[in-house]
């Protein structure tokens, strides 16, 4: 008997359009110390943020965390009005000294009446770049609307006793792109064409007549591709045609795709 059924509803529309164009915050992008410290402000005890120079000339962001004990956090606010309401995602490189004393670490964009949160686990020693999609961040309290973000918050947990300076840099928003679908999937992985139901933990229907009945029709329409998964590996492209219905494709979950399968929905995204 299935504990929990999440039944989400797509209309993919196919079509071509021109790749949307990432914009510079100057969140981690300052000349030095004194400067970024007007904007950052430490919270719960941390120490305050520096800037170092890079090899090549350029800086980036420096938080060190001290941690005394599991599940003690450190926490920066920089503090800035921003509307992210035609963002589709946002990205930026992070490194970490002592990686093994991260346990997990949460970015947050946060407005006067709450916080919109997301987090992912441990930490690389070298750059690394973090790409989120702002579907994926969840609800504290009632923020209201992306529109009127004034905070974003940098918010790593360690797993003991110990220090790690986290490095970040080249913070970065994708605008919306009106061609463009993400559908969370954490049970699901394609493993080749055919019918489109029947892998993972879950499966896959289709939508409206004809499709449901005319599974050829459907096999003539869909097809696997790799080259523009947005995350994983591959994605589904749906081709619809101007006389027939658009295509509607059903995912029904059979378990929670979050919390304890948090770690899964970020490994497995489906993207139509």
């Amino acid at each position: 008997m299935l504990n929990m059924m999440f039944v989400l509803l797509l209309a993919v529309v196919a079509s071509s359009v021109s790749p949307a164009r990432a914009e510079d915050l100057q969140a981690f992008s300052y000349p030095d110390t004194p400067t970024a410290q007007q904007r950052w402000r430490p919270q719960f005890g941390s120490k305050p943020v520096r800037v170092e120079k890079l090899a090549d000339g350029t800086t980036c962001l420096a938080l060190d965390a001290e941690y005394a004990k599991p599940m003690d956090r450190a926490c920066w606010d920089w503090t800035a009005p921003l509307d992210l309401s035609n963002v589709s995602r946002v990205a930026f490189d992070v490194s970490a000294t002592n990686p093994s004393a991260v346990r997990m670490v949460g970015l947050y964009f946060g407005t006067s009446t709450g916080w919109y949160p997301t987090y992912w686990g441990g930490a690389t020693e070298s750059w690394t770049t973090k790409t989120f999609s702002l579907a994926r961040f969840g609800v504290e309290d009632k923020p209201d609307g992306w529109d009127k973000v004034t905070t974003l918050r940098f918010s790593p947990w360690g797993t003991g006793a110990g220090k790690v300076t986290f490095r970040l840099r080249n913070f970065r928003t994708v605008p919306k792109d009106p061609g463009e679908n993400f559908l969370k999937n954490g049970s699901f992985e394609i493993p080749g064409v055919g019918v489109p139901y029947g892998w993972g933990s879950g499966h896959w229907g289709v939508g409206d007549l004809p499709w449901a009945t005319d599974m050829d029709l459907w096999r003539r329409h869909w097809h696997l591709d790799t080259t523009v998964a947005k995350h994983g590996s591959t994605s589904l492209y749906i081709e619809n045609t101007p006389e027939l219905p658009l295509l509607k494709a059903v995912t029904v979950w059979l378990s929670p795709p979050w919390e304890a399968q948090r770690q899964s929905v970020e490994k497995y995204t489906l993207s139509a």
